[in-house]
């Protein structure tokens, strides 16, 4: 039995090997080789209920495709096989959302992937996060409105104000709603530089304006535009403040006189503007001594209060000047000065005085008991120069029972010891804060990019007001992040970075930042390099050489961190994680290109559709206004160019200057139609026609 189980077995493995028989040996045939398939697509980016997709598949062997949509994808396909099918997105998605489309054929499958957004709303610009205030010229109601320079307001007996910036005049009526006032051309001389103005007789604006070094004009513009000169005369010449007087007259404050004017005549009513020294004294016309005036308002008596650093005057329509009061700021110390004068409807001076140390300013109430009252005090930071809007008041003007001060940028009503917004909106960006949208701030926002989630990112530069001129400034990378719901975070801070010359995100979420070295007087040094900054913000390097370790004269290809950049400006990021740069220095110009791996080498062109939207065309912004560049030039879609000051709803809009100092990258795509835009110390959604 045991000698029959052998055979057998050595039967069967003979059997196995192909012999036994003496037939020929043979071979299994070989598995088919898959097709390949080829995809392409018409858009890799679409709208909730936007158009369809065009998918085609172009395939190496006869084989039939098939086309279906990975497990819970939403939209549809227009058919299950053939050549070429279109993706139909759904009506509507509450995020965005990655549509992976599968083709198969000859059992090779390959999978496209088409981006569906939100539908991003109408056309317009809308809030997304930071400050909305900031300086322009934007006429609207309350805060909605814009101012870019106060210089002078005049209060009417309607309780409407006048205001002059640069040479422009605005009108806020009575309810803070702002309109721009616009002069006909009547053929006399071309109004000039605006000095000083005063509220005249039926909705009237009387001026001071300057033609040249030497010629001074008094001119009244009318409520229907029209622009009339009632007098040019040297008299004029150094006014500082006009207020309206009777019979169409003004009174001009000059240094140290008062000057009546009216229609053809001008007459020094008190004080002698050629006196220099300095002096104070009490008695008729030119009698009578001014040091330096400093402010001036009239009282329902019809007299002239004028307020200069040691004392408060009356000047009578006659000429007469008395002292009222030896202090003009109700106030013991030194320091102080006046700066605005106005009546309240009890007659009682009211008076902005301003102290040097500390920076404080306050409104008071004097009255000729030699009691005061204190209205409001405050604080300030710097002087026009201070971009942040926390100027000090300049203003003071009691209207329609309203007491209003007038900062740079806006004016505020003072109700029960606080100043409520009345008309305009300074920024009030000081620093970084992190929080819900509105409530969030950006000191000085540079840098903007979005990646594929929906979030924003921002390179941020608190430090910025503290430096000044962008040659001094220290560098540092302040990244913040802007989620869809608008929350706003920290994602990352290092101090010894050099300056961020630029930012871009990957689909992914990676964010990645060129680094540039600094200035040496205008000229900046050469070298830079390229971060990348993971979602959970861990910074490394990707390529180049930290400026902090030394720079390069020359670009040099090559892996991570043997490559040499001179001036790295990223310019976009395929989807293959491709990087690709800008690198310019004094005329020199290259494109080169980051694998994901670091490595680095030089291009001829940039690939198309890199930097650009989703429709193809790049968008930049600049001087107050988004443009589009395409073959024939440069096209406006939202905001007024030379124009700033941000105006959100219907386009074209408005935008604000950028904040601060240094280079702007204002503008990022964030879908079809849709782009996130820095406006001021804001970061605001723009959404085009579709």
């Amino acid at each position: 039995m045991r000698l029959s189980l052998m055979t057998a077995a050595l039967a069967l493995a003979l059997t196995a090997c192909g012999g036994g028989g003496g037939g020929s040996s043979s071979t299994p045939n070989p598995a088919p080789t898959p097709p390949s398939i080829t995809l392409a697509s018409t858009s890799s980016q679409t709208l909730s209920g936007g158009k369809p997709v065009a998918l085609s598949a172009t395939v190496s062997s006869g084989d039939a495709v098939t086309w279906e949509l990975a497990a819970g994808a939403p939209g549809s396909l227009s058919a299950t096989s053939g050549n070429a099918v279109s993706y139909v997105p759904p009506a509507s998605v509450t995020a965005i959302t990655r549509v992976d489309i599968v083709a198969k054929a000859g059992g090779a499958s390959k999978t496209v992937s088409v981006t569906l957004y939100p539908e991003p709303g109408a056309p317009g610009l809308s809030h997304i996060a930071g400050s909305l205030g900031g300086q322009g010229y934007v006429d609207g109601a309350g805060t909605a409105a814009r101012f870019n320079a106060i210089a002078d307001l005049a209060a009417d007996s309607t309780g409407s104000l006048y205001v002059l910036e640069q040479s422009m005049l605005r009108k806020v009526s009575a309810a803070g709603v702002v309109t721009t006032l616009t002069m006909k051309d009547s053929g006399q001389a071309k109004v000039g530089a605006l000095r000083a103005i005063a509220a005249g007789n039926n909705g009237a604006v009387l001026f001071i304006d300057s033609v040249g070094a030497d010629t001074y004009y008094l001119r009244q513009l009318a409520a229907d535009g029209s622009v009339t000169t009632l007098l040019q005369h040297p008299l004029l010449a150094g006014a500082k403040a006009l207020v309206a007087g009777p019979n169409n007259t003004v009174y001009v404050m000059r240094d140290r006189s008062i000057v009546l004017a009216g229609t053809g005549t001008a007459t020094v009513l008190a004080g002698d503007e050629n006196d220099t020294s300095f002096s104070q004294a009490d008695g008729q016309g030119s009698v009578a001594r001014f040091a330096t005036l400093a402010a001036m308002a009239l009282d329902r008596d019809g007299n002239l209060l004028v307020a200069q650093d040691k004392s408060l005057r009356k000047v009578s329509p006659g000429g007469m000047v008395t002292t009222v009061l030896q202090t003009a700021t109700g106030g013991t110390n030194n320091s102080e000065t006046p700066l605005s004068l106005a009546l309240d409807a009890d007659n009682h001076p009211l008076v902005l005085v301003r102290a040097a140390s500390p920076n404080t300013y306050a409104v008071r109430r004097l009255k000729l008991t030699g009691a005061v009252d204190v209205l409001f005090e405050g604080t300030y930071l710097g002087e026009q120069s201070d971009p942040t809007g926390q100027t000090i008041p300049k203003q003071l003007r009691v209207a329609g029972g309203k007491i209003l001060l007038a900062r740079r940028a806006d004016i505020r009503q003072l109700q029960d010891n606080t100043a409520q917004p009345f008309a305009g909106l300074s920024q009030d960006s000081l620093t970084d804060i992190d929080g819900p949208g509105a409530a969030a701030r950006f000191a000085n926002p540079e840098l903007l990019a979005a990646d594929g989630a929906g979030n924003l990112y921002v390179s941020d530069y608190p430090d910025a007001y503290q430096e000044g001129p962008m040659l001094n400034r220290k560098g540092g990378l302040y990244l913040r992040k802007i989620a869809p719901d608008r929350t706003v975070t920290t994602l990352l801070v290092r101090k010894d970075f050099g300056e961020p010359g630029s930012i871009v995100a990957d689909q992914a979420g990676n964010l990645y930042v060129s680094e540039l070295a600094p200035w040496s007087g205008r000229i900046r040094n050469p070298g830079g390099a390229v971060y990348k900054v993971t979602p959970n913000g861990t910074l490394s390097l990707l390529a180049g050489q930290p400026v902090n370790a030394g720079s390069s004269s020359q670009p040099v290809d090559g892996p991570g961190a043997a490559a040499r950049f001179i001036a790295p400006v990223l310019a976009g990021v395929d989807t293959g994680g491709n990087l690709y740069v800008r690198d310019a220095y004094q005329g020199a110009s290259a494109i080169r290109k980051i694998a994901p791996d670091g490595t680095v080498t030089t291009i001829p062109a940039l690939p198309a559709g890199v930097g650009a939207a989703p429709d193809g065309y790049t968008y930049t912004a600049d001087n107050g206004a988004i443009y589009r560049t395409t073959a024939s030039g440069n096209d406006v879609v939202a905001g007024v160019p030379g124009h700033f000051g941000t105006l959100l709803g219907a386009l074209p809009g408005g935008l604000a200057a950028p904040t601060g100092n240094g280079s702007h990258q204002m503008i990022t795509p964030t879908g079809p139609y849709s782009f996130a835009v820095i406006s001021g110390s804001a970061i605001l959604k723009l959404v085009l026609p579709h």
